[in-house]
């Protein structure tokens, strides 16, 4: 008995240190208060593993140690190891470290929807904080200024914004209340308002496509749907450079980007160049002078810009299969999980599903390797997994 009560709460400190973890993902200062909280939860987990002898197995768990295992192979090869090493630690280890931390505490419907309220309550609060700092302190005027993407806050990053805008809609859409409908409504809109603001085209393209995904099983939501449509058309004319950053997307230096990243991946295209964002810039600089491309040429680029491509300079296309066959069983299992008779399990499946899709489609356009961006990433697909286990238990 005193096994098993030792075992709960060591169980209730990692989920509570895991709430509060997640709720400072969303701000990009405080990584004191982060590291401080990621650390214990995971000292918390090697205690719970090694002294209970117990570590969590989950339906994911060979992708993943796939995936883990080749970009630890790539840091022998890389042109950098000291920086692959970081970097294989901080954007890969780190958040599947979180990912079983998830799976071994979360054990029921309610510490799902707790962990879903943290997320929304930390996204809303720092976009706020974001939105704030972009009108008062830094004095813009919607309708007047030219502003760009790097003078808006960084929390208003849409590889954010646009998965829990899509987690917030789910609650508004399961909500009974009219006063909780209220709150998710006003976090929608905050949320939705925050990703035009990045100028983003990936982002706002990804919003636009994981909200008709999310409500193409809801034909009641086909209504809010079209109004969401319809407010993105009427601000995106008014807000200034928004319409512009699509009518240049024909001439965009992501294409040349992208045809320089094809030459760097032809000349080690299985084992990639090793897990380094560091070496990409190095390598990106010496393959550009000497071609000539018809798009804008950048001689400094830190990053491919394109989430597959990224993985194919980095990993190879052996690392591209593992992070494929990743997705695939994740939609196997998304596959199984939505035609469960328990209407909890199929609406949240689905919406952490598409909350999931969206920042892949956001990373089509932008760099994926961002520690808040994959602690959401893997946050999610724990969740997902946690899902599946506990609907055996709503079966039975």
């Amino acid at each position: 008995m005193s096994n098993s009560i030792a075992i709960e709460r060591f169980k209730e400190y990692c989920f509570y240190t895991i709430l509060v973890y997640l709720f400072f993902n969303f701000c990009f200062t405080l990584f004191v208060i982060k590291e401080i909280l990621l650390y214990f939860a995971l000292f918390l987990f090697f205690v719970f593993c090694i002294k209970f002898k117990r570590f969590p197995r989950t339906f994911l768990d060979k992708p993943i140690f796939l995936f883990l295992f080749w970009s630890f192979i790539s840091i022998f090869y890389s042109i950098d190891p000291g920086n692959a090493l970081h970097d294989v630690r901080v954007y890969i280890l780190m958040p599947i470290f979180l990912y079983y931390l998830i799976n071994t505490v979360v054990d029921s419907k309610a510490k799902i929807q707790l962990i879903i309220y943290s997320i929304i309550v930390g996204a809303v609060f720092w976009c706020i904080i974001g939105l704030i700092y972009f009108f008062l302190i830094q004095h813009h005027k919607l309708f007047i200024d030219h502003f760009e993407f790097k003078h808006i806050h960084h929390c208003l990053y849409p590889f954010l914004t646009v998965p829990v805008f899509i987690l917030s809609f789910h609650l508004l859409n399961i909500e009974r209340q009219f006063k909780y409908k209220i709150l998710y409504f006003i976090s929608c809109f905050v949320l939705f308002f925050s990703t035009l603001l990045t100028l983003s085209r990936g982002g706002i393209i990804a919003l636009v496509v994981s909200a008709f995904l999310f409500v193409i099983k809801r034909w009641k939501f086909i209504f809010y749907f079209l109004i969401i449509l319809l407010f993105l058309i009427i601000i995106s004319l008014k807000i200034q450079n928004l319409d512009s950053r699509f009518r240049k997307i024909t001439c965009d230096p992501r294409f040349n980007i992208w045809l320089v990243s094809l030459y760097i991946i032809k000349d080690k295209p299985l084992t990639g160049w090793g897990f380094s964002g560091l070496s990409y810039s190095k390598i990106y600089q010496k393959y550009s002078q000497h071609q000539s491309f018809k798009f804008n040429i950048i001689t400094k680029v830190n990053h491919p810009h394109n989430f597959f491509i990224d993985i194919m300079v980095k990993l190879g296309i052996t690392g591209l299969v593992i992070f494929l066959y990743l997705i695939l069983k994740y939609l196997y299992l998304v596959k199984k999980l939505i035609y469960r008779q328990e209407l909890f399990v199929k609406e949240t499946s689905w919406a952490l599903f598409v909350a999931t899709i969206s920042i892949i489609f956001c990373a089509l356009y932008d760099n994926f390797w961002n520690r808040h961006i994959e602690t959401l990433f893997f946050t999610l697909l724990g969740l997902q997994v946690v899902l599946f286990r506990i609907s055996f238990k709503f079966k039975s």
